[in-house]
């Protein structure tokens, strides 16, 4: 009697199991906004701890005229992600080199352009931040996380190009950084359409 209940048995087991892992995917997948009314100077105060800057409240009221605010947000997430990925690349050349590729720069002005990566990523972290709490549109190796696999690199390279440009007037190097250009133009529309929630393998690329 015992022998004839082990297939019953087994079958349920299986679906149950199934169902766990529907259930667990349905969970990771939908959208569900933990705070959808915080605004987002209080999502920077809460996580910079002061006021925000008046450049972060014109984002939230730019993505509110917007036809698709999450989307505005998430732009302005990129946006702030190319900065810092760009100063972070030019911080680690020499004066000369960042004085050809930072307009305004001279020697001595370290402290500035640190003080501005800081800036730029401090206001990625916040508006990620954000658009977690009202958008659920942040979960750990989705599109945030991949743009910044597969960007960094390129823009690491875009720079050393744009150098060999300015200071070796190296026209093939002007060429391939436009199309480094071009590459994260393309990177950054696909990013934009990606589903909330949906997670990204990691790119197959050489990542410092």
């Amino acid at each position: 009697m015992l022998g004839d209940l082990v297939p019953l048995m087994a079958v349920l087991a299986a679906a149950a199991a199934i169902y766990y892992a529907r259930e667990r995917h349905r969970r990771r997948t939908e959208v569900r906004p933990p705070r959808p009314e915080i605004t987002l100077a209080e999502a920077w105060e809460e996580w910079h701890g002061s006021p925000a800057p008046e450049d972060v409240p014109a984002i939230e009221r730019h993505a509110a005229a917007a036809d698709h605010p999450r989307l505005a947000i998430r732009a302005a997430i990129l946006e702030s992600a190319v900065l810092a990925l760009h100063l972070e690349a030019i911080a680690e050349l020499g004066e000369a080199e960042r004085a050809a590729l930072l307009k305004g720069y001279t020697p001595g002005m370290d402290g500035l352009l640190q003080e501005s990566l800081r800036g730029a990523a401090t206001r990625c972290a916040a508006l990620r931040h954000y658009a977690r709490l009202k958008y659920d549109d942040a979960v750990e190796d989705d599109w945030y996380d991949y743009f910044l696999r597969i960007a960094g690199p390129y823009i690491r390279e875009k720079v050393r190009l744009a150098r060999e440009y300015l200071l070796e007037v190296d026209e093939g190097a002007r060429r391939f950084a436009e199309i480094y250009d071009q590459l994260l133009d393309e990177l950054r529309r696909e990013m934009l359409k990606a589903r909330p929630k949906k997670r990204f393998p990691p790119p197959d690329l050489p990542v410092r």
